[in-house]
């Protein structure tokens, strides 16, 4: 905590169902509590679950009865944004936080429904800035961005973007996903591997990988995440099927193992992404080939921990991958360097510390008492 002033209380607001934003929740809401602060989260009840618990990391998890007690798309939840302002506004009139933090698009609309008549400062991260702003999400967007008291991006891109939409430079901050460096650490178990050079990639934008993968016969690929029809029958038609395997839902305690058992990790998403199987990778001392966009043009230094491509590029991933192959002291020097930049830049511990630096100047001070000290008059002063 900064300079041992008190704890804050904290509102996270997750109206979400997206499991990455889901993820960057949590990781932001037990990074703040292992700060100290007090850190609630506000949710939907979308099944059995208790409407209140406290989580592994010891923060409050309030899951409020909104719209159908079921996932819902989260272009449907706009429809019950009222109904989730008004029930977070009954509780901050009871249980004012000294700060908001909304975690998506759909969480900024319901806070901002709240948050104004609890008289309650509101930040908000940016997950939806596309460059064409023609989507619903992307819309919502830039208007919390003109009207949250700070708005933080993950990534540079995403901040020009924020300012460009209108919000004020000095309230448009980048405070990049963290990584859990403790287990995403150069040692540790490694999952079991082949004879060929292995390839770990990142579901999205592995159609691309999935073509590369035609030109380096001796390699094999897998993929983490949720592999489409389409891929597989890519894979299968490139005549690469073999060599291509899927890991759809690997445990978060098992993906350091996989990730150290990889010669080079892969991410390449054709929409902007920040990466954080990139970020991850890096931790377990990977060297990575990524997009050159968004986010990963931060996380990832071409040429320091990995190297850039252009996006939808078979024939330069290809040579890229060639080239961090054939050449093991490049690889792992690149993966030093990039274990190093995820312990000293991305570990949680410092976003918790960043995003509390950007809290406490939000939060209004006690109010002094008027009443006078003893043995004095009102509007004189104590001898």
């Amino acid at each position: 905590m900064i300079d041992n002033l008190p704890p804050m209380a904290i509102a996270l607001v997750d109206a979400h169902t997206a499991p990455e934003h889901d993820r960057y929740c949590a990781e932001v809401a037990a990074a703040l509590t292992r700060l100290g602060h007090r850190v609630t989260r506000y949710t939907r009840l979308t099944g059995d679950d208790p409407a209140e618990t406290t989580a592994v990391e010891q923060y409050r998890v309030v899951r409020l009865a909104v719209g159908p007690a079921r996932p819902v798309p989260s272009a449907h939840l706009v429809a019950h944004a009222q109904e989730f302002g008004d029930r977070l506004r009954a509780r901050w009139q009871r249980d004012r936080p000294n700060v908001v933090h909304s975690c998506c698009w759909v969480s900024g609309v319901v806070t901002a429904l709240a948050a104004r008549a609890a008289r309650v400062p509101v930040v908000h991260t940016a997950h939806h800035l596309s460059p064409t702003g023609d989507q619903q999400e992307t819309k919502i967007e830039r208007l919390l961005a003109r009207s949250v008291d700070r708005v933080i991006t993950t990534s540079t891109t995403a901040r020009g973007r924020v300012v460009a939409a209108g919000a004020a430079r000095s309230r448009a901050v980048v405070i990049p996903w963290g990584v859990e460096a403790s287990l995403f650490r150069p040692t540790g178990p490694v999952a079991p591997t082949s004879a060929r050079y292995r390839v770990v990639a990142a579901a999205a934008g592995a159609e691309t990988v999935v073509e590369a993968l035609i030109a380096l016969p001796d390699t094999e690929l897998v993929v983490v995440g949720p592999a489409s029809a389409r891929l597989r029958e890519a894979a299968a038609r490139l005549g690469v099927g073999s060599r291509v395997s899927h890991r759809r839902d690997v445990a978060r305690a098992d993906r350091p193992a996989l990730l150290r058992s990889a010669d080079v990790v892969v991410q390449v998403p054709r929409e902007e992404r920040f990466g954080v199987l990139a970020l991850e990778a890096m931790g377990c001392a990977r060297a990575v080939v990524a997009t050159a966009a968004g986010g990963l043009l931060d996380t990832v230094i071409d040429g320091v921990t990995g190297v850039h491509v252009p996006p939808g590029d078979p024939r330069a991933l290809a040579r890229a991958l060639r080239a961090l192959l054939s050449d093991r002291p490049r690889r792992e020097a690149m993966g030093l360097a990039g274990a190093d930049r995820a312990r000293t830049r991305y570990d949680w511990a410092q976003v918790g510390g960043e995003l509390e630096r950007l809290y406490r100047p939000l939060v209004a001070p006690p109010a002094v008492s008027a009443r006078p000290a003893p043995g004095t008059r009102p509007g004189t002063a104590p001898r």
